[in-house]
């Protein structure tokens, strides 16, 4: 009972804020561009004035936000599935897996 009452507390209280959309978008575009030229970050010389390199960048942008997208709904799925306080371990492993893992082995695969 004791842990019921603590359970329905720390979710009245405590309230998770997700990135918005707009900083999503924000740091698509700008790791698309890091994605493009890792070795100079936001550099725009002679090279980038091809429209080749506007391709690269709205791709690898694309790829970003949806990583970003795929991870910001499986947070959610989480936090409505799983609470951190009675399912500890197997949250925090299946937050390692498709929180950490996952979007860093699709954004290799598809970079």
């Amino acid at each position: 009972m004791q842990t019921k009452k603590l359970i329905e507390k720390f979710h009245s209280e405590i309230q998770v804020n997700y990135i918005p959309i707009r900083v999503q978008l924000l740091l698509a575009v700008l790791l698309g561009n890091f994605f493009c030229s890792p070795n100079k970050f936001l550099v725009f010389d002679a090279r980038y004035a091809m429209p080749k390199f506007y391709l690269y960048w709205f791709l690898s942008s694309l790829i970003v936000m949806g990583v970003l997208r795929g991870a910001h709904f499986f947070n959610r799925y989480m936090d409505r599935r799983l609470s951190w306080l009675t399912d500890f371990k197997p949250r925090l492993i299946r937050q390692i897996l498709y929180g950490l893992l996952l979007p860093a082995l699709l954004t290799v695969v598809f970079v």
